[in-house]
């Protein structure tokens, strides 16, 4: 297969079969879990079930989620937060102040952000890898100190706090989209490559 492919595909090809368990691939969905606990045990019983593979994609609030990528990064608001067509100056200006403020905080607190995180590293005491999306997960991965070459993010994105947590850890996402991270369509096209390159 790595004769016939290059760019994303062989990026991806190479990407499984450095980090594949064992056995037939098989896919944990985890879905917005709500905290820490409910993280690792939706990862463990997935794992446990068979999954060599763990799929994240969780939602929660954007605000938070741009703060602490770009407290993370040690970048200013306004480079987490763009202004699409449907946000006038003044929401823009209240979001941007917003995340600001939050930055500026010693510890950012979110339950959704710190279960994200939890997916990642209950994944990888359990050696799975995490392919994921979303403005949610960058911001949990953004939290732990060390980036796992077995994370990949699914896609590339028009959403510039995405952009600057996967600039940050100097990452190649799996596909070159340009989506926002808002579903998982992402998520979905590398699963449906992955049935092409991979040699399971």
């Amino acid at each position: 297969m790595t004769g016939t492919t290059s760019g994303d595909l062989l990026r991806l090809h190479t990407w499984w079969h450095d980090h594949r368990p064992a056995r037939a691939r098989s896919i944990g969905w985890v879905t917005d879990p709500t905290d820490r606990q409910q993280a690792r045990e939706r990862v463990d019983r997935f794992i446990d079930a068979g999954a060599t593979v763990i799929a994240l994609h969780s939602h929660g609030s954007e605000l938070t989620a741009r703060a602490v990528i770009a407290q993370r990064a040690k970048v200013t608001a306004v480079e987490v937060r763009d202004q699409p067509p449907e946000l006038d100056d003044a929401s823009w200006m209240s979001e941007v102040a917003a995340i600001r403020d939050l930055r500026a905080s010693e510890e950012i607190a979110d339950p959704a952000i710190s279960a994200a995180a939890e997916v990642f590293v209950s994944a990888q005491r359990r050696g799975t890898p995490v392919v994921f999306d979303g403005l949610i997960a960058h911001a949990g991965a953004m939290t732990i100190d060390a980036f796992d070459d077995s994370w990949l993010p699914a896609s590339s994105s028009d959403d510039p706090a995405i952009t600057v947590a996967q600039g940050h850890w100097k990452v190649e996402p799996a596909l070159d989209l340009r989506l926002r991270g808002e579903g998982d369509l992402g998520l979905r096209a590398v699963f449906a490559l992955l049935d092409v390159v991979a040699d399971d």
